[in-house]
């Protein structure tokens, strides 16, 4: 009967690190994660493409209006540089507008090499007849060359994983 008991304490004790005692954790389904591609139409940097990709809490959007959430997760490579949660200027933010997905926010890198994705540069900054689409209110990417002007936009795509 002692045996029995002690089997039962140990059972117990270690139920959460067996994995023959240990439940099996649910996958998150409140996570949404996208992938995206920038892809340089216009300054030094033409024909360059960048992609990351980056994860937020669907359980956070209230479905009303327009509303921003942090990511919860964020991978992007941009000119050698990889940037995870670090390295940006705030942390990277997510906007909907009633419930969809409108566009990722985020901006950083180190002085020679500043990005913005959504924010950092006026609209106003981008007329070039390619980057037409910029001041027309859609998803873009602004980068400053080496002495800190502004080079050249990108076109942005997202795409949602399963």
């Amino acid at each position: 009967m002692k045996k029995l008991f002690f089997f039962l304490f140990i059972s117990l004790f270690f139920a959460g690190t067996s994995p023959i005692f240990s439940q099996r954790t649910k996958k998150n389904k409140s996570e949404v994660k996208y992938d995206f591609e920038i892809k340089i139409i216009s300054g030094t940097l033409i024909g360059q493409v960048y992609k990351g990709s980056f994860s937020y809490s669907k359980s956070e959007i209230k479905g009303d209006g327009t509303e921003s959430i942090q990511v919860n997760t964020i991978d992007f490579t941009y000119q050698g540089i990889n940037f995870k949660k670090n390295g940006f200027d705030e942390i990277p933010t997510v906007v909907f507008e009633n419930g969809s997905f409108k566009d990722l926010v985020m901006g950083g890198g180190p002085q020679e090499k500043r990005f913005g994705l959504n924010c950092g540069f006026e609209r106003g900054q981008f007329g070039r007849e390619e980057e037409a689409f910029i001041n027309q209110g859609m998803s873009y990417f602004g980068y400053l060359d080496a002495q800190t002007y502004v080079d050249g936009a990108g076109a942005v795509t997202y795409t949602k994983k399963k």
